[in-house]
């Protein structure tokens, strides 16, 4: 029970999938002093699940149809059955209880995750495959899904939101997602290689890749400063814990190298947005 719960949570994207609703309440939470409905957070975990056992589904047969590589191993059926149905059932809970525009605002996210795990049937390629671009669809979806669509059910609408503070939800929380995906680029540096996806790590090699992920680092936590005080000057107090964290942060990034074990990335690193989700929570609580 003990190695299935590991697998399922190192391997099979159940951290990742837990951090994205963790991601979803601290964003929520630092906009309204609250905690939202259950149901958000859920379908954006359930949704990050579903898409990324989707994508090694995907990844498997694409790879087996290229004959790229005999000795990949095939993703676990159980599991995407049941990410599929958890994420249908809290589809219908979500229309029948909360405005489907609620949903609708996940459309852009929806779209780009799709592209990237899909491959387009007229160019048989997924846009996960251009050259370069892995890393920066990851960090405009995750920003969208744990930072507009928090700021949207929170104050109804974006047309009451001061641009410049979407603008700084939204290239804060890249910043954050960027920096943390940077490694596991390097981890997957010679699968991709293999497989023709040219990532960031690849194209300028991991010493320049990791400064990249620095200053991503640095830049989340400096736009995050100047959020909390331009939200309210009452959110300071959670700086020092983000900064703290960053420093956590800086130091996985430095340490990360291609044959690091799993759970450096699948819980180290993953673990930095629910660690960063929780001490916020419990700072202004």
């Amino acid at each position: 029970m003990i190695s299935w719960l590991r697998t399922v949570f190192l391997k099979e994207f159940a951290l990742i999938s837990i951090a994205a609703g963790a991601g979803f309440v601290q964003t929520y939470w630092i906009l309204s002093d609250s905690v939202p409905p259950w149901i958000y957070p859920f379908m954006a975990a359930v949704l990050t699940f579903s898409f990324y056992q989707i994508h090694k589904w995907v990844n498997y047969n694409w790879v087996k149809w290229r004959g790229l590589d005999e000795n990949v191993a095939k993703p676990n059926l159980n599991l995407l059955i049941a990410g599929i149905v958890t994420t249908l059932f809290a589809l219908v809970v979500f229309i029948i209880q909360y405005p489907i525009t609620d949903l609708a605002v996940l459309s852009p996210a929806f779209l780009i995750g799709s592209a990237y795990v899909l491959p387009a049937l007229w160019y048989q390629k997924r846009l996960r495959d251009r050259r370069l671009v892995k890393i920066f669809l990851i960090s405009f979806t995750w920003a969208w899904v744990i930072g507009i669509w928090p700021a949207v059910i929170v104050h109804g609408n974006l047309s009451g939101f001061p641009l410049y503070l979407i603008l700084l939800i939204s290239i804060e929380r890249a910043l954050f997602i960027y920096a943390l995906t940077v490694p596991f680029d390097i981890r997957d540096l010679w699968v991709d290689e293999h497989q023709g996806t040219i990532t960031i790590p690849f194209a300028i090699g991991m010493k320049n890749a990791k400064r990249t992920a620095y200053m991503a680092a640095i830049g989340h936590g400096a736009i995050m400063g100047i959020l909390l005080f331009l939200l309210d000057k009452q959110l300071i107090p959670v700086l020092p814990g983000v900064y703290i964290l960053l420093i956590v942060i800086l130091k996985l990034i430095r340490n990360a190298k291609p044959d690091s074990p799993d759970y450096y990335y699948s819980f180290y690193i993953d673990g930095c947005i629910i660690a960063q989700a929780l001490m916020i929570i419990f700072l202004l609580n």
